[in-house]
């Protein structure tokens, strides 16, 4: 991915008023742009404090994140702005935290009167700017805390929270028609929780039905089929095939996903182009009779059909496995 200027604010207010020399605390964790991140702040001595952000990542693919971001640390009237600086996160970091030193204070006089704590603790800002994420899955729509002035709706999955047009989902999948009700109570916002699902695939599904383009691929796309059929999103299906015909994928991976989700342009595809026995032979299951049965009869009376040396053979296998 390659996307300039993916902007987001990470903030939180510590209680650190009864704080110890070497003490840390951390924030919850958010998702901005399918990333998890979180702030930390450590009291390293009486006159060092370090503020900092940290992403949570644990996938082992060899990831980069460069990002830039500045950050405000006390109330807004009487806060201090510490200036932009750049940082690169990787997959071999073991510590995955950057972030300012807060150097020249003591401890003392910044929880002082005319310090930077609250009544209920220091608030911190982290105002954050990705520049460029490598190796990482691309997050084509946001659906994060970011989006919740275009939502009316939540879906729970996993650890991950969508904020989510619910019409939009309606619209496309009777399985949120019935789970949303038509007029919700006055002031409160839906929510729903998915199992069965990863927020991976989850989030797939709902840039696919926003019309994003570019969402499936050969590593999602049968993921996004189970999906659509528990979800009853047919509106999935089509695109999915027409994914799968022009693809690489190999012509038994995509006979088997063609009779699985009933996909019969691509499964005739498939038949088309089967022009040897030990090809016919992958896309016969262990038991035909599970086959699509319009592909089954498609796919006997290719080889009913030319070219004629392979007639012989390949009908009499399709018989002896029937």
């Amino acid at each position: 991915m390659n996307k300039e200027g993916r902007h987001f604010i990470l903030e939180h207010c510590f209680p650190v008023a009864n704080m110890d020399v070497g003490e840390t605390k951390k924030s919850p964790v958010k998702k901005f742009f399918g990333v998890p991140w979180s702030l930390y702040i450590k009291r390293e001595d009486e006159d060092h404090t370090f503020v900092s952000v940290r992403v949570e990542f644990k996938k082992r693919t060899d990831w980069t994140i460069d990002y830039e971001c500045s950050v405000d640390v006390g109330p807004k009237d009487t806060h201090k702005t510490l200036k932009n600086k750049q940082f690169r996160f990787k997959a071999s970091h073991k510590s995955r935290v950057a972030g300012f030193k807060l150097s020249g204070m003591r401890w003392s006089s910044f929880l002082g009167p005319n310090g930077y704590v609250t009544s209920v603790g220091l608030p911190v800002k982290f105002d954050i700017t990705i520049r460029r994420m490598r190796r990482m899955k691309a997050i084509l729509k946001v659906f994060d805390e970011t989006n919740i002035q275009f939502s009316n709706a939540t879906v729970e999955v996993e650890e991950t929270r969508f904020y989510v047009d619910k019409f939009i989902l309606k619209t496309h999948s009777p399985f949120f028609f019935k789970q949303f009700p038509v007029q919700a109570e006055e002031g409160s916002i839906p929510s729903l929780k998915l199992h069965d699902v990863t927020s991976d695939v989850f989030q797939d599904f709902l840039e696919l039905i926003y019309n994003e383009s570019g969402v499936i691929q050969e590593h999602n796309v049968e993921a996004l089929l189970v999906l659509a059929v528990s979800l009853e999103a047919s509106v999935v299906f089509k695109p999915c095939e027409d994914f799968l015909i022009s693809s690489e994928m190999d012509l038994p991976e995509k006979f088997r996903l063609a009779n699985q989700f009933n996909l019969l342009e691509l499964g005739y595809l498939v038949i088309e182009r089967v022009d040897s026995l030990p090809l016919l032979k992958d896309l016969l299951e262990d038991d035909i009779s599970k086959m699509n049965q319009e592909l089954r009869i498609g796919l006997i009376k290719r080889f009913m059909e030319e070219p004629p040396l392979l007639h012989n053979k390949v009908a009499s296998a399709v018989v002896v496995v029937e």
